[in-house]
């Protein structure tokens, strides 16, 4: 169902009470929208639940939460970083939802290509623990940088006449 359907639903419909109810659960934290595309790097990591994730530039957050449930409530842990002070806020702000879960989350604002290693564990590099071997980085790094807009001007067209060139 598209959104604008939603949003021109009458009132007392099901088109409106699916509407409401996606209001609710986002508002609450309970359900997180994001594109198809936005959930696929997630996805296809294969996450074990002792690996640890580095996800890059990570705000707002939709893909973080992903990768933080995908551990399970393992003893893994997801570090998520921006380099933006604001946009950590939405992140730390979006994965509120979390609860218990955020245990295996932490929320870093730095510059990602001077991002450090994770502490030395005894873990192999599939995040499976083995005695005396230590690891060497992140099981897996996420990397989705700042989008482009292709999202916004595929769905809103008349944004891409006022867009132009400008420094990062």
């Amino acid at each position: 169902m598209d959104k604008h359907e939603l949003r021109d639903a009458a009132a007392g419909s099901d088109e409106a009470a699916v509407r409401e109810w996606l209001i609710r659960g986002t508002d609450s934290g309970s359900l997180v929208r994001q594109e198809l595309a936005s959930m696929l790097p997630a996805a296809t990591l294969q996450l074990h639940p002792s690996h640890h994730v580095l996800d890059m530039c990570a705000a707002p957050g939709s893909k973080t939460t992903q990768l933080v449930e995908s551990l399970d409530g393992g003893e893994g842990v997801v570090v998520a970083n921006d380099f933006s002070a604001l946009r950590c806020y939405t992140l730390v702000k979006r994965t509120s939802s979390l609860g218990l879960r955020a245990a295996s989350l932490v929320v870093t604002n730095h510059a990602a290509q001077k991002m450090p290693r994770p502490p030395p564990t005894a873990c192999s590099g599939d995040g499976i623990r083995e005695e005396g071997r230590d690891r060497k980085g992140y099981d897996r790094i996420v990397c989705d940088v700042p989008c482009t807009g292709d999202g916004t001007t595929r769905k809103h067209p008349e944004v891409f006449h006022r867009w132009e060139p400008a420094p990062a």
